[in-house]
């Protein structure tokens, strides 16, 4: 977790809102990457490309390098049809989701309000 990125957000926006924002974050973190694997094991190209996507952006919005930059990855696999294992993106994403839980709580982020 990037807290730079973090506390320019909230200075932009108020604490409030960035840490309303960092909760719905956490909260649709399974959410957004259950579709993503759930396009990959359907083969829904555009579903899975469209979730990494705004998985993406939402990361570099709050400061999960980490994450952005595997969802980043998916999306460049996606783009060239070269899309990885259901399992595998699961497990990837999985344990990004852990590492953001885990570094948000060891920085504060979740009782920021």
């Amino acid at each position: 977790m990037d807290t730079t990125v973090f506390r320019m957000f909230e200075a932009q926006a108020g604490r409030n809102v960035a840490a309303k924002f960092f909760d719905d974050y956490l909260g649709l973190l399974p959410v957004r990457t259950a579709s993503i694997v759930a396009g990959i094991e359907t083969d829904d190209r555009e579903r899975a490309l469209d979730a990494a996507v705004s998985l993406k952006v939402v990361s570099a919005m709050v400061g999960a390098r980490r994450m952005e930059g595997c969802a980043g990855a998916l999306e460049r696999q996606l783009r060239l049809g070269n899309a990885p294992a259901p399992t595998a993106a699961k497990r990837l994403l999985s344990r990004n989701i852990l590492q953001i839980l885990a570094e948000s709580q060891r920085q504060g982020l979740l009782t920021r309000r």
